[in-house]
């Protein structure tokens, strides 16, 4: 964004005004009372409430009680008759608020003045992020309101922060993450409470629509956090995967010749075709293959019954709270 002199144009018009009355000083650069800084209704890309950003916002906080941080300008765009209205810098502006409650003194804060369009503020608040990066769920609804302003998924790549450390968003993740902005509110809420990821409850809206939340406080229901371990079991131990692959691996080694050519014959059959149609096969191999299985099917019965008495278990433990 161009430089810009709107804020040297409101610090000359209050010039002659007594020093306690200027709402924007000019010395080394620009700065304000923070009674001046204001927020605009539905603007921050971030979440103030989360559990994660309160922490972050004292954190901030005790440092600068402590005078061990100097703090960046606030980003701001001057509004109708001089209003200064934050683009990006609403955690420091929260922190120098609560400072001043605590009775620290809290001089003017410097500021960086930036100028454009609502489009243009959004894409510099989601970018400005690197010491306060923005959660999947913050980003998500960033993009929503991208998409809605025109964008197009592919311009929405280019233009956010990745979730991830594979570096540039692609398109595939900007969809997935649409999914979740397009949830509805009671999903977006367990989400920003930590009690489901954006990555469980991604497939899960895909899945339930609009009843993605009722599912997901259902799975809820005993404990902290909804996981994929919840929704669908955990993973099978390696040694047993292992196991079975291994007697798939010798079953197609001892697979003689003929078999392997009246299987291709086979290949282009419909399904009823195939009907007592029959190949001679390695009996050891055949034997260690559904031993395997069996392995596999016995360990998926264990824990069936385990997650069904932890899910009696959870029921119990709501209905005692």
């Amino acid at each position: 964004m161009a430089k810009v002199t709107i804020l040297k144009e409101v610090a000359a018009l209050q010039k002659d005004r007594p020093a306690d009355e200027r709402t924007v000083r000019r010395g080394d650069g620009f700065s304000a009372d923070i009674d001046e800084l204001h927020f605009e209704e539905g603007f921050n890309p971030r979440d103030l409430n989360t559990p994660a950003r309160r922490e972050y916002i004292l954190a901030m906080l005790e440092a600068y009680k402590g005078g061990l941080v100097k703090f960046p300008p606030i980003a701001v765009s001057v509004g109708e008759k001089g209003k200064l209205i934050v683009r990006d810098g609403h955690c420091r502006t929260t922190m120098y608020r609560l400072a001043r409650e605590q009775g620290v003194v809290v001089p003017p804060v410097q500021l960086e003045e930036v100028r454009g369009n609502s489009q243009d503020f959004l894409l510099l608040a989601l970018n400005r992020s690197r010491s306060n990066p923005l959660t999947p769920l913050e980003i998500a609804l960033g993009a929503k309101r991208l998409r809605n302003s025109g964008m197009t998924e592919a311009q929405i790549a280019k233009s956010i922060p990745s979730t991830s450390d594979k570096g540039e968003m692609s398109i595939t993740r900007v969809k997935q993450l649409l999914v979740l902005a397009d949830a509805e509110p009671d999903v977006h809420d367990l989400v920003s409470q930590e009690k489901v990821t954006a990555d469980v409850a991604i497939p899960v809206v895909k899945e339930h629509g609009a009843e993605a939340g009722r599912y997901l406080r259902e799975k809820l229901a005993g404990r902290t956090k909804v996981t994929n371990a919840t929704l669908h079991g955990r993973s099978l131990p390696k040694k047993a995967v292992a196991g079975l692959l291994d007697s798939v691996s010798t079953f197609a080694d001892r697979l003689g010749q003929r078999a392997r050519v009246e299987l291709a014959s086979f290949e282009k059959l419909e399904p009823q075709q195939l009907e007592g149609k029959t190949v001679n096969v390695d009996a050891a191999a055949l034997l260690g293959l559904l031993k395997a299985q069996d392995e596999i099917d016995e360990l998926k019965k264990r824990r069936a019954s385990q997650q069904a008495n932890d899910a009696q278990a959870a029921k119990q433990t709501a209905m005692n709270v």
